[in-house]
């Protein structure tokens, strides 16, 4: 029973594209989201299921075809290999935020690799762009009371 209980629980760390199910997610068509900046609430009240992709130590090939290396942490590294190979066609669609610089320049490869024709098999990749800072110059765009 022990070595079924650590195969089970190292095949979902190998999983490179989890899923937070409740009853009310299993209906719904999923939202592929690279970082938790990402509210699933949002994802939710959208009526799309939210799944995170994280990194892990399996290879990247298509990705590393496409892609500098070093530049791309390894969550966005698997993101952008299973977009590549299409993992994710079933996806509603492709959610990055623009508060890091490395989502932000994962969102700009999958819309060129789309554009290009490379991954033709891609769904919407759309940007999560919210202020999310405390500072002078954004008070000016946060709403009254």
């Amino acid at each position: 029973m022990t070595s079924t209980a650590i195969a089970t629980l190292t095949a979902a760390f190998d999983q490179t594209h989890a899923s937070p199910v409740s009853a009310l997610d299993r209906d719904r068509p999923a939202a592929i989201l690279s970082w938790p900046s990402v509210p699933i609430e949002i994802v939710r009240a959208a009526g799309l299921r939210p799944v995170f992709v994280r990194g892990s130590a399996l290879p990247t090939p298509m990705a590393d075809l496409h892609l500098e290396p070093d530049i791309f942490p390894s969550r966005l590294r698997h993101l952008m290999d299973a977009a590549l190979t299409g993992s994710f066609s079933d996806a509603a669609c492709i959610i990055l935020p623009r508060t890091s610089e490395p989502d932000y320049k994962a969102f700009l490869y999958l819309r060129e690799f789309a554009r290009l024709g490379i991954a033709p098999a891609l769904p919407p990749v759309l940007l999560f762009d919210v202020l999310q800072s405390e500072g002078a110059s954004v008070q000016a765009y946060a709403p009254s009371d």
